[in-house]
């Protein structure tokens, strides 16, 4: 078999069904953007010698930008795991934003003055929930029929 049809020519392929969506190439190219702000970020932190995160966070940053990585690969070739690295990069950046806390000593902060800053807490935690849902939401109608 060559793959021609009875005249000759190639047969038509199926475009409509591989051909990703815009929503999904724009996803794809924006866990990029991240991928590579983690990896830019996990350079400064380890070779930059200013000092401001230590080497464990860096390691944070550097499975968040992994992750990003996956899930840019696993969204532009609309692989049907793009979601599992879609929640992995999800708890690469809960633990990311946890340690990230934790080495400021924002949560003693927390607890001696919560009026003050819960808020800074709730605010930015609760809009990063809402979002991570809505792409989780839209990457598994997706990815799972």
């Amino acid at each position: 078999m060559t793959g021609l049809s009875e005249n000759g020519k190639e047969p038509p392929t199926q475009q409509s069904s591989s051909k990703r969506p815009l929503g999904v190439t724009l996803l794809s190219l924006l866990m990029a953007w991240l991928s590579f702000a983690g990896f830019a970020n996990a350079a400064v932190a380890l070779f930059g010698g200013i000092g401001i995160w230590p080497s464990y966070i860096a390691i944070f940053m550097i499975a968040y930008a992994a992750t990003s990585a996956a899930v840019t690969i696993g969204l532009w070739r609309l692989s049907p795991w793009a979601l599992a690295g879609f929640r992995a990069w999800g708890v690469s950046c809960l633990a990311l934003m946890i340690a990230m806390l934790v080495h400021v000593g924002f949560f003693p902060l927390l607890i001696e003055r919560p009026a003050e800053f819960l808020p800074l807490f709730l605010i930015p935690s609760s809009v990063m929930v809402v979002l991570y849902w809505l792409l989780h939401r839209y990457i598994r109608s997706r990815f799972v029929s």
